[in-house]
C-alpha cells in the first residue's frame, strides 16, 4: 500500500507555549500483507524504517560525552565525608556525613562545599560534630551532579584536613502522546489516517543535546524495533515526532514510542515510560 508523502518534513505544531518551534519530524510508514514495511527517506529528519521489519529489540546505546571516569581522589584520612546515597533521581537529596578521625576538641567546626557540573564551588554550610567526630548535614533538590567537599582547618594538635564525595543525579525524561481520538487504560486510540503526535521532555534543561525517540510494535508476540529517531533537544529541551501516513495502519497491533537521554552535562542518563497507542476503522 503506498505510504502517504508529507512535503513539510519538519514543521512547527501547536503544543502550548513551551513548546513553540519546536521542530516535529515526520515519520511514515505503509503496511502490506499485515506486515510493517517502509518507504525511502522522505526528507531530512525523517525517520528511515526501511528493512527494520525484523529486528528484535535491542538495548539503547548512550550517547557518548556523558560524565565518567574514577572519582576525585580522597583527601586525609584524619577526615572522611561521606554521601548516602551517591546516585539520586531529579530533585533528590543525600546526607553527607564527616567524620573526624583525630582531634582534641578545639575545633569541632567542619566546612562544606558544593561544586555543582559546571559551575564554581560555593560555601554549603558548617558542620559541628560531636563528641565521636561525627556530624550530618542533608542536601536537598539537586539537580545536577555534584562534588561536595569537607574542610577542616585543624586544631592545636592536629593539623588540617579535607576529603571529597561525590553524587550523581539521573535525569528525569517524559513523554506523551497527543491529538488522539480515545483512550483506554494507558493506550491512545487514533483513527485510521490521523497523524501520532509524541512530544518528550528532558528534565533539568538540556537544550542542543542529543536524544532518541524509538517506535516499536508488537508482531508476533514481541516488540520489534521500527527504527529510532535521532535529533536534538530544542530550547525548551522538547524533542517530538509525527507519524503519517496511517491510512492502512493496522487495527490488531499496538505499537509505542519512547524517549531515549543518553545522560551528559551533568546528568545521568533515563528513558521516558512507554506510551502505547493503536489505530480503530
Amino acid at each position: 500500500m503506498p505510504t502517504q508523502s508529507n512535503p513539510h518534513p519538519s514543521r512547527p505544531i501547536g503544543l502550548g507555549r513551551s513548546a513553540r518551534g519546536l521542530l516535529i519530524a515526520t515519520l511514515a510508514f505503509s503496511v502490506s500483507l499485515g506486515l510493517l514495511a517502509a518507504p525511502a527517506s522522505a526528507g531530512i529528519g525523517d525517520l528511515d524504517l526501511q528493512g527494520t521489519t525484523g529486528r528484535e529489540l535491542s538495548p539503547a546505546t548512550p550517547i557518548a560525552g556523558g560524565p565518567g571516569g574514577d572519582p576525585a581522589p580522597r583527601g586525609s584520612q584524619d577526615l572522611v565525608l561521606t554521601a548516602t546515597p551517591v546516585k539520586v533521581p531529579l530533585g533528590g537529596k543525600t546526607e553527607l556525613e564527616v567524620e573526624l578521625a583525630a582531634f582534641d576538641g578545639t575545633n569541632l567546626e567542619v566546612e562544606l562545599y558544593r561544586r555543582t557540573h559546571g559551575g564554581s564551588e560555593q560555601f554549603l554550610r558548617t558542620i559541628t560534630v560531636g563528641a565521636q567526630g561525627r556530624g550530618t548535614a542533608t542536601v536537598k533538590d539537586l539537580k545536577y551532579d555534584t562534588r561536595f567537599r569537607a574542610a577542616w582547618t585543624g586544631d592545636a594538635t592536629y593539623g588540617p584536613a579535607e576529603d571529597i564525595a561525590n553524587v550523581r543525579v539521573k535525569a528525569k525524561v517524559t513523554g506523551k502522546l497527543l491529538r488522539f481520538q480515545r483512550k483506554q487504560g494507558r493506550t491512545r486510540f487514533y483513527k485510521q489516517g490521523k497523524p501520532v503526535f509524541y512530544v518528550a521532555k528532558v528534565a533539568p534543561n538540556h537544550a542542543n543535546d542529543p536524544a532518541v525517540i524509538r517506535l516499536q510494535a508488537r508482531v508476533n508476540g514481541r516488540w520489534r524495533n521500527l527504527d529510532v529517531f535521532k535529533g536534538r533537544l530544542n530550547a525548551d529541551s522538547l524533542i517530538g515526532v509525527k507519524l503519517g501516513g496511517t491510512s492502512g495502519a493496522p487495527t490488531g497491533v499496538t505499537f509505542r514510542f519512547r524517549c531515549e537521554f543518553g545522560g551528559g552535562h551533568g546528568n545521568l542518563p533515563d528513558n521516558s515510560p512507554w506510551a502505547n497507542f493503536r489505530f480503530f476503522a
